[in-house]
């Protein structure tokens, strides 16, 4: 599997555009878009926390990714329904998130902000809403009309785009959603652990950009990606357009314990109303059988199953309830 190679018509002085994270150079890329200074980038593992307020009709989307590379500078590009709101998060909360998962399946026991450089926002239907630095990224909020347009706008800033990244763009133009281009500096040579960002939004549902242009993911490609989400509610994950299940293995769904709520709100850098009232955490870990990267994902409340405990319950009670009224009635 090879790399493939993207035109870099820049100055050297010009390779920390912001936007060197709209551009993939990798085959193995990151759930959205990603790119590097030339060198190959590979995903080694990706974590994700979603927290939905379903009364408020926001989304916090929390990022962890590990790569195996040699560049120094890479990137990657996050399309959002609404305007985000950007802030650093704690990768701790991962490790912690996956003990308190590890824990309910266990075995039962017997007993600021920063100019990013040389952005040109006036290029043909192309707006930069902010710009910021985020922890150990430089972030760009980018609005654009027409997916030509924003390649114009990525040659003019000195770099090339393929038509893959310009029908990639074209999906969420025509939703009138916007970019985040987040773009690292790493060190060279090593496994380069990113820090977390948290995205919150608003939407009219909870979802992942998990989308990939159609030349990053080779068939049989496996992606690495466990997914934690909070809601009020078990969840499960559908596929937007096709509206088929999602093929990811459910690993466990259940209440989280105000020690677990306290460490989100600290280490997601929310505040206690951003939490939704009795927390459900449902947790994903992709399956080696899905179908592709085509398309994003939707989560949905979990219908209750007919055989599930408390429906049960509720039966046997009824049940219980009417043979006492039928004997009471047979010795009148």
């Amino acid at each position: 599997m090879g790399t493939d190679e993207l035109a870099l018509d820049v100055e050297p002085g010009m390779r920390t555009l912001a936007l060197v994270a709209v551009l993939i150079l990798s085959k193995i890329s990151f759930p959205c878009c990603m790119a590097s200074d030339g060198s190959t980038v590979k995903l080694v593992g990706e974590q994700v926390v979603i927290v939905w307020d379903a009364d408020k009709k926001i989304e916090h989307f929390v990022r962890k990714a590990t790569f195996d590379t040699s560049a120094k500078d890479f990137g990657f590009i996050v399309p959002t329904p609404s305007v985000p709101t950007l802030a650093v998060a704690k990768t701790d909360i991962f490790g912690k998130l996956k003990a308190y998962v590890d824990f309910q399946n266990r075995p039962p026991s017997i007993a600021c902000s920063a100019p990013l450089g040389s952005v040109d926002a006036a290029a043909g239907g192309v707006e930069v809403v902010s710009e910021q630095t985020v922890g150990d990224y430089k972030a760009a909020i980018i609005r654009a009309s027409d997916a030509s347009g924003l390649g114009q706008w990525l040659k003019a800033n000195g770099y090339v785009s393929r038509p893959a990244m310009e029908e990639w763009f074209d999906h969420y133009i025509k939703k009138n959603w916007v970019f985040t281009a987040l773009k690292y500096t790493g060190k060279k040579g090593m496994v380069t652990a990113t820090q977390a960002v948290r995205i919150s939004f608003k939407t009219d549902a909870p979802h992942y950009p998990y989308k990939m242009p159609k030349d990053t993911w080779p068939a049989g490609w496996y992606r690495p990606l466990s997914v934690y989400f909070i809601s009020t509610s078990d969840v499960r994950g559908d596929y937007l357009g096709k509206g088929s299940a999602w093929e990811a293995r459910k690993r466990w769904s259940g209440s989280l314990n105000q020690y677990m709520v306290n460490k989100l709100l600290t280490d997601l850098n929310l505040k206690g109303s951003d939490m939704p009232k009795h927390p459900v955490l449902t947790q994903f870990d992709n399956s080696r059988n899905a179908i592709g990267y085509d398309d994003d994902l939707v989560f949905r409340p979990q219908e209750a199953s007919i055989l599930n405990p408390t429906t049960l319950a509720v039966g046997a009670i009824i049940g219980s309830v009417w043979m006492i009224h039928r004997r009471r009635r047979k010795t009148v």
